[in-house]
């Protein structure tokens, strides 16, 4: 027997958060996406459940959010853009068109990333780095051009 209906999971740490959405998928509660009234999706856009789109974030058409993403204030992720599983794109990062970008990585505040562009899984994209080239699972960038941190 349920005590609730639905649980949002409001955690900062992307494995984390996937994990604990799993959890509560597993014993039949709903994990609810929320969506800011100030943000912009469009009607063309999929994300998945206990995804969170903050004021000011942009979703455009066919972009694919997986579970547990956030989109958070002022970001944008562009037309046909596909995010895994707890993805994290912070306040005022911009991913141009198609770019791919695997499970629980972030991409850093004021980060901007070049259209068509693949970011692996476990990726950390450093603040206001910009990413220009394909980034392997795992790994750090940082600067402009965006290179492996040092």
């Amino acid at each position: 027997m349920k005590d609730f209906d639905a649980v949002f999971v409001g955690l900062g740490d992307n494995r984390l958060r996937l994990e604990w959405i799993e959890r509560i998928e597993r014993i039949g509660v709903e994990v609810p996406t929320i969506v800011s009234p100030m943000a912009s999706v469009s009607l063309r856009s999929e994300i998945g459940p206990g995804t969170v789109v903050m004021p000011g974030g942009v979703l455009n058409i066919g972009a694919v959010v997986g579970k547990g993403g956030l989109i958070n204030t002022g970001a944008s992720v562009d037309h046909h853009c596909v995010l895994g599983d707890a993805v994290h794109i912070a306040p005022g990062a911009n991913l141009g068109g198609g770019v791919r970008v695997g499970d629980r990585s972030l991409v850093g505040i004021g980060a901007s990333v070049r259209p068509e562009v693949v970011i692996g899984s476990d990726v950390t994209v450093g603040v206001g780095a910009a990413v220009d080239r394909d980034l392997a699972d795992g790994c750090t960038v940082v600067g402009v051009p965006a290179r492996p941190r040092p």
